[in-house]
């Protein structure tokens, strides 16, 4: 594949299709990683699965994170991880960027939302995504190319809403809302596993592309799910995903 001639054009495509995105991630090679610093809008890296070596990262990193591109290696961007985030990515960096797992699919977009520290101490939102680019004659090692991207005003602006519809519903039932003693709202409500397959639900993804993601097997996301719905007393998903942004589950 000939790489556009237009980079933040394409990149502004590749917002709106992932497919173009794993497209581009399979023409690359070290001769054409330059193509990506012009690209403002998204910040891109590649790093080979098992030594977690860095061997490019986009110019723009910067201007998004605050940090320059010879500070983002994979250990500092997970020590700018937030905490309420960073078991979830440390699983992801480590199945997909580490290599733990042999088998890891391969020209399978995966994205991830998540909070990062800016070099300011603010805190952002930024969506990671990422496709497992095989080795070639171009490229001689197995490489996972990502890009992040600013999410921060989307991710507050669904903050604001779903906090004004919690408080509309407990101001319609006293017995709704935080009160300590539902268990609804007690930090070991949900196993970890747990948290993540809601997550995932409440994106809309579907049980198979759950399992996918997490590496799961389809049934064990089903269980998890119906737990997930027992648990809230709940009986389907639409209810699942409403009952868990009223106890803030969902963020």
């Amino acid at each position: 594949m000939l790489l556009p001639l237009n980079p933040q054009s394409a990149m502004d495509n590749v917002r709106e299709n992932n497919k173009l995105f794993v497209e581009l991630s399979q023409a690359l090679s070290k001769d054409n990683l330059e193509f990506f610093n012009g690209v403002t809008s998204e910040a891109f890296f590649a790093v080979v699965l098992g030594t977690g070596d860095c061997i490019f990262v986009s110019k723009s990193a910067e201007q998004i994170t605050g940090y320059s591109s010879a500070m983002l290696n994979p250990d500092f961007f997970t020590s700018i991880i937030h905490y309420h985030d960073k078991a979830r990515v440390l699983r992801y960096y480590t199945r997909c960027v580490k290599g733990i797992i042999s088998n890891l699919p391969q020209n399978q977009l995966k994205s991830i939302d998540l909070r990062i520290k800016h070099n300011q101490g603010h805190w952002i939102w930024i969506t990671l995504r990422g496709v497992v680019v095989p080795k070639s004659a171009i490229l001689p090692k197995e490489v996972f190319f990502g890009g992040i991207h600013d999410i921060t005003k989307r991710k507050l602006e669904e903050i604001s809403l779903k906090k004004a519809l919690h408080s509309e519903a407990v101001s319609g039932n006293p017995d709704a809302g935080s009160s300590i003693d539902n268990p609804v709202n007690t930090r070991n409500f949900m196993t970890p596993r747990e948290k993540e397959v809601l997550e995932l639900i409440g994106k809309g993804y579907s049980s198979r592309e759950i399992a996918r993601m997490l590496f799961l097997s389809p049934h064990t996301v089903i269980k998890h799910r119906k737990n997930l719905l027992a648990k809230f007393k709940v009986k389907n998903t639409a209810q699942l995903i409403c009952q868990a942004s009223k106890s803030d589950w969902l963020n």
